[in-house]
């Protein structure tokens, strides 16, 4: 009798979870393990996000494409899985799972749905050992195993959304960074290295910045070009050659998505209005009369603090059409990570805050005042206002760790296993703060050197 009891009430628990859950089969979010893709069907089912803005994902297909033995204990609902000596288990409807017979809590549950059985796939894979992320652009979760390198600019066009908000000195592709490095006398050229440290080569002269590569070409403009200038945008190939315009206007928050650049044009004429151009240079159009700060292109949706307005939180579609109001605060620095928005609140002392992407469930992340900040796997990198150095927190705000001692750091840009990021001076007599050099350093605040 007490044991039907209690799967009655377990019943109860996950069917009131489950009608929280937020998208019922989602076949626009696809999975990658070791760079192979997972295949669903109907008769798998798909990925969803969850009341949590969290990925389940169907059991059983997901793991045995990871090569672990799959096992359920139907009496006790516990999804089990094995692999290299590690058994996870994980009981439905509650918000922890088992790691070799040790407790770990989770900010989610897996449930039954459909008769099938979801998981939480980054606290399942962790579990395991692997490194996890989500490429927001291609809406694609990103698993590797420890024996291999994450690499999610393989999958990204251009730049990662972070990055293109600090800036974007550093872009990835494939064993390549190409970033704004740093010279003997002090000034700054365009460089790529492999990610192993080899192969450093000058590209150009130019002090980089908005660096997004895309094929055989980098996109990049000039640092010291002033805001609301007609400073054009570069194009340069990947191994230095046939540098010319893409386009003779100044542009801000640069971002590729297929066959458009989407921008804030800082041409004096434009003053910050959205834009965007064909990949080839042809059929320019104003998307708006908005000021747009801080753009994210994310799908069919164009995420934008519109300094028209107060700096508040909009989105449109990228044809135009749809313009909402997501949020009144007045934010910067936006990040669309994971469903959510991260931003700088203005509106309350600088401090970290997330919204989901349809304007609900509004949160403070830390109560720490920052200037930038950007985002990988777990974890938010932040320069502090207080000291002026990067810590890192979890995407929780919990776990909160201090990276540097470097004063006045900013512009925190991530590619591979290392975080690059400028220091600048005081404020000078003509009011602007000037890049005094770019350092970089690995993701635990190690290795700290000059980015030559």
């Amino acid at each position: 009798m007490k044991k039907w009891i209690t799967v009655l009430i377990l019943t109860i628990i996950v069917l009131s979870y489950s009608s929280n859950i937020s998208v019922a089969a989602d076949q626009t979010t696809s999975i990658k393990i070791d760079g192979l893709p997972v295949s669903f069907n109907d008769q798998s089912g798909y990925p969803f996000v969850d009341g949590n803005s969290r990925t389940q994902v169907p059991f059983r297909v997901t793991l045995e494409a990871f090569g672990a033995e799959v096992q359920w204990d139907g009496q006790n609902q516990i999804a089990i899985a094995i692999k290299n000596g590690i058994q996870v288990e994980v009981p439905i409807g509650e918000s922890y799972i088992w790691i070799n017979h040790e407790k770990k809590q989770n900010d989610t549950i897996a449930l039954l749905k459909d008769g099938r059985t979801y998981l939480p796939i980054r606290a399942v894979m962790e579990a395991f050992g692997c490194k996890v992320s989500w490429n927001e652009k291609e809406r694609v979760v990103v698993i590797v195993g420890e024996s291999l390198t994450l690499n999610e600019a393989d999958l990204i066009e251009g730049n990662t959304l972070g990055n293109i908000q600090n800036e974007g000195y550093v872009a990835q592709q494939g064993e390549w960074l190409y970033y704004r490095g740093q010279n003997m006398d002090g000034t700054h050229s365009l460089c790529k290295i492999k990610i192993d440290g080899t192969g450093r080569t000058v590209l150009s002269k130019d002090e980089a910045k908005n660096i997004n590569v895309v094929g055989d070409w980098i996109y990049y403009s000039v640092a010291d070009a002033p805001y609301f200038t007609s400073a054009p945008m570069y194009k340069i190939k990947t191994d230095g050659t046939g540098k010319t315009i893409f386009n003779d206007e100044s542009m801000g928050y640069v971002n590729f998505d297929g066959d458009w650049v989407y921008y804030t044009n800082w041409s004096a004429a434009n003053s910050a209005e959205l834009y965007r151009v064909r990949i080839d240079g042809t059929e320019k159009e104003r998307l708006s009369t908005d000021k747009g700060h801080s753009i994210n292109v994310v799908g069919d949706w164009i995420y934008y603090s519109n300094t028209n307005d107060k700096f508040r939180i909009y989105k449109m579609k990228t044809d135009k059409t749809e313009k909402s109001l997501i949020c009144d605060d007045e934010a910067e620095n936006l990040i669309v990570y994971e469903n959510f928005i991260y931003y700088k609140n203005n509106s309350d002392g600088l401090k970290i805050y997330r919204i989901n992407t349809d304007g609900t469930n509004k949160l403070k992340i830390g109560d720490d005042s920052i200037y930038a900040m950007n985002i990988s796997g777990d974890w938010i990198y932040y320069a502090s206002v207080l000291d002026k150095n990067i810590y890192k927190m979890k995407i929780d705000g919990t776990s909160k760790i201090k990276l540097n001692d470097d004063m006045h750091s900013t512009n925190i840009n991530i590619a591979g296993d290392w975080i690059y990021y400028s220091t600048y001076s005081e404020t000078n007599s003509d009011g602007l703060s000037y890049v005094n050099a770019i350092y970089k350093m690995r993701m635990n605040g190690t290795d700290k050197v000059i980015a030559k």
